[in-house]
């Protein structure tokens, strides 16, 4: 569906190797789906649920080599220097007006410049090593290659379907991730919005309602039995999710795609309804689960 990305659940080898701050991220986007989906309206408040990653990614940086120590606190410290040393020039400066002296005026003027210079180095105190240069240098660059295929690409499968993408990218939730965290939230949000019905993933839905119907049903009736009313309910709603899902998929995968082929690359009008739609409605869900 247009304005959604798939969260593919990670196999479990997989997941023992990621690094535990990208774990934490895993989880936060997962956290943010509503049946392995998340719509383009949660995706604005990822940047707001990553803040103890970032905690978590320099403390991993710090134990890596790639920093001296963690950033954050040092770049604080020197930017409330420097703010310091803004306030004290105003105080100078007024000094100066009301007296007047133009002494001290001059060097209030002298002390604004310095607090504007030691804010502005103090943010870019890092205290990377040379490992960590180089590090820097390739996310860099990854980041532009990153931003330059998202503002070609229709859908994230043509994101990850680039060599150089998948180096770190390699599934369309994680495209998401690391555009998020390299500041692309704009290009991430594009790209759901240029997506087509017929590039979203209708038979992997399928599967992972079912995984996660039957992984749920192994727990609980192994700690107690389950009425039948219940499992028919359950199981009704899933054939006819199944059902619904297949036929759409079929069709959009084949009668949908050829419209789409006959269309060309822009989206008609109707097209655009139905993603304004579908964003109205992901709005909404979220609204209620909020």
């Amino acid at each position: 569906m247009p304005g959604t990305i798939d969260v593919a659940p990670p196999t479990e080898a997989h997941s023992k190797r990621l690094p535990p701050p990208e774990r934490e991220a895993y989880a936060i986007v997962e956290g943010l789906a509503v049946g392995d989906v998340v719509t383009r309206e949660p995706l604005w408040r990822m940047n707001d649920a990553m803040g103890d990653v970032k905690v978590r990614l320099e403390e991993e940086s710090v134990r890596l080599g790639w920093l001296t120590q963690r950033p954050t606190p040092i770049i604080t410290r020197w930017l409330v220097i420097g703010g310091a040393e803004l306030a004290a020039a105003v105080g100078l400066a007024w000094l100066g007006y009301a007296i007047p002296m133009s002494g001290l005026m001059l060097v209030g003027a002298a002390m604004a410049v310095g607090g504007i210079g030691t804010a502005a180095f103090g943010s870019a105190m890092s205290q990377r090593t040379p490992r960590g240069a180089y590090v820097d240098a390739m996310l860099k660059a990854y980041r532009r290659t990153l931003q330059k295929t998202m503002d070609q690409a229709r859908n994230m499968g043509e994101v990850v379907a680039q060599p150089e993408v998948r180096v770190l990218a390699d599934t369309p939730d994680k495209a998401v991730v690391w555009g998020i965290a390299l500041g692309l939230r704009r290009e991430v949000a594009g790209v759901l919005e240029r997506g087509d019905e017929s590039h979203f993933a209708y038979g992997r839905q399928i599967v992972s309602f079912w995984r996660s119907l039957c992984g749920l049903t192994r727990v609980v009736t192994a700690r107690d039995s389950v009425a039948l009313d219940t499992k028919v309910t359950l199981y009704t709603i899933g054939w006819s999710f199944t059902a619904e899902f297949a036929l759409k998929g079929v069709y959009e995968k084949t009668v949908g795609r050829a419209f789409e082929w006959l269309r060309g690359p822009g989206q008609t009008a109707e097209d655009q309804f139905v993603a304004r739609d579908m964003k109205a409605y992901a709005a909404f869900l979220d609204n209620k689960t909020s």
